[in-house]
C-alpha cells in the first residue's frame, strides 16, 4: 500500500493513552505502507499536553478559540493549510475521535475529496459533567457532528457491539462501513511467560500461597468505583479460612488516592503493594499477578466500553475479575468461565459472597497459555492489522 497518509486527530490524552490506542496503531500501519501525522486540538489555554506529545511523532498543535463559532473557521482554515502542503495522487484519510470536530471533516471532504474515518472511543462521559449553558451547547455541537458523521463518514470504527448498537439508537447511524474495532494491545509486549512469572515472584519475595489480585489502571473517575477494588479485597482478607496469603497490587498512577482507600478498607500495609508502573514494566506485574480485576460502575460510559486492561490482562495469560456490563466483554467471561470470573455484590453493602472467596482462593490455576493464545488471536493489534490494511486501502 503506496501513497496514503493517515491524520489523527485527537485532543489531550494521556501518556497511557497516546502510546497504547495512538502511537502503537501509527507504528503497525507504517509497515503496512499507510504513514502517520497526529493534529492535536486544544484551546489557546489549554495546558498539559506534553503527557500527549510526548511520545507521538510526528504531530501537530492547533491551538482554538474557545467561542463555537470562530473556533470551527480556526480550525477548518487551519486544516485547510495543511492539506494544500500535499501532492494531489496522495490519498488522505482522515481518522478523528473527537466527533464535536465532525463539520470541518465534512468540508474538507467536498474540497479535497478526503476520506473520513470516524473513531467512536465511547459514549456518556459528558452526563457526569455539571449543566451549564456551555456544557449544553457543547452536548448540542456534539450530537449534530455525530450525526453527520454517523452518516458520511466513509468507515466507522466502534470499540464494541454494544457501542455501536448505542450510536446507531442515538444518531441514526449508517449501516454501512461499520468495523468492531477492540480496545487491542499489543503482542509482543504483553504477553505469558512462566520463567518470567516465577523469577519475578521469587525476587518480591512472593510464596506458592500468597494468591496476587491486581489491579490496573486509574482511580479517579466515579465510574472506576476504586472503593469497590478495595472493598473486595478487604472482604478476600476478612473471609479467607484457607492456609493463603492473598496480597493487593494497585499499579497506578493516583497514589494518594490508593493509600487512602487502603487506610479506610483497614488494608494492612504488608498486603498491599500501590506504585506506578510504565508501559513496559506491565507484563512483568501482569505476569506475577493471579487475578487481573477489571471493575466499573453500570453506566452508559462502561456498557458501550473497550478497556484495553482486559486484553492486555488476557494476553499475559491473567484471568480476569470483571464486573457486569462492561462492554462486550463481561458476556465473554461468562461464556468462558476458564477466562475468569464475573463478580456480583450481595446487597448494597458491596460484600463478596464467601462462595466467591473460596473459589477465588481455591481455583486460581488457570490454563494461562490458552487465555493468552485466544487473546492473540481475537483481541490483539496484530490481530487487526490486515483488517485496518484493507479498509484504509479500499476507502
Amino acid at each position: 500500500m503506496a501513497n496514503i497518509v493517515r491524520f489523527y486527530l485527537s485532543g489531550k490524552v494521556s501518556k497511557t493513552v497516546a502510546i497504547s490506542q495512538m502511537r502503537s496503531w501509527a507504528e503497525l500501519l507504517k509497515e503496512k505502507g499507510v504513514s502517520t501525522y497526529f493534529i492535536i486540538l486544544a484551546p489557546r489555554n489549554k495546558m498539559g499536553l506534553s503527557e500527549t506529545i510526548e511520545v507521538i511523532r510526528p504531530y501537530k498543535i492547533i491551538y482554538h478559540p474557545d467561542y463555537p463559532i470562530l473556533r470551527e473557521v480556526v480550525i477548518t482554515l487551519k486544516l485547510f493549510s495543511i492539506l494544500l502542503k500535499f501532492p494531489k495522487d496522495i490519498k488522505i484519510i482522515f481518522q478523528t475521535r473527537m466527533p464535536s470536530f465532525g463539520s470541518q471533516l465534512l468540508f474538507l471532504k467536498i474540497f479535497f475529496n478526503v476520506k473520513i474515518i470516524s473513531d467512536f472511543r465511547g459514549i456518556g462521559e459528558e452526563d457526569y459533567n455539571k449543566t451549564s449553558k456551555k456544557n449544553i451547547f457543547n452536548s448540542l455541537n456534539t450530537m449534530l457532528n455525530n450525526r453527520l458523521l454517523g452518516k458520511f463518514s466513509d468507515a466507522r470504527f466502534f470499540v464494541s457491539n454494544a457501542l455501536k448498537e448505542e450510536y446507531s439508537r442515538r444518531f441514526n447511524v449508517s449501516s454501512k462501513n461499520n468495523y468492531i474495532i477492540p480496545g487491542a494491545a499489543d503482542k509482543t509486549i504483553f504477553f505469558n511467560d512462566l520463567d518470567l512469572r516465577l523469577t519475578a515472584r521469587k525476587k518480591m519475595g512472593l510464596e506458592e500461597n500468597n494468591v496476587v489480585f491486581l489491579y490496573s489502571g486509574m482511580i479517579n473517575k466515579p465510574w472506576q468505583i476504586p472503593e469497590k477494588i478495595f472493598k473486595f479485597f478487604s472482604d478476600i482478607l476478612r473471609k479467607n479460612t484457607f492456609d493463603l496469603n492473598p496480597k493487593l497490587f494497585i499499579i497506578t498512577p493516583n497514589i494518594q488516592i490508593a493509600e487512602k482507600l487502603r487506610e479506610v478498607y483497614d488494608i494492612p500495609e504488608n498486603d498491599c503493594l500501590i506504585q506506578e508502573a510504565k508501559t513496559h514494566e506491565l507484563n512483568t506485574l501482569y505476569n506475577i499477578a493471579d487475578y487481573g480485576m477489571l471493575f466499573r460502575q453500570i453506566h452508559i460510559v462502561n456498557q458501550t466500553a473497550s478497556p484495553t486492561k482486559f486484553t492486555e490482562y488476557l494476553l499475559s495469560g491473567l484471568p480476569v475479575l470483571i464486573t457486569p456490563e462492561i462492554g462486550d466483554y463481561s458476556k465473554l467471561i461468562v461464556d468462558n468461565q476458564n477466562f475468569g470470573q464475573v463478580i456480583e455484590w450481595e446487597n448494597e453493602s458491596l460484600c463478596v459472597s464467601k462462595e466467591i472467596v473460596n473459589k477465588l482462593l481455591t481455583c486460581y490455576n488457570f490454563d494461562r497459555p490458552v487465555i493468552s493464545e485466544y487473546a492473540q488471536n481475537m483481541f490483539s493489534k496484530q490481530s487487526f492489522i490486515r483488517v485496518l490494511e484493507n479498509i484504509y486501502k479500499n476507502i
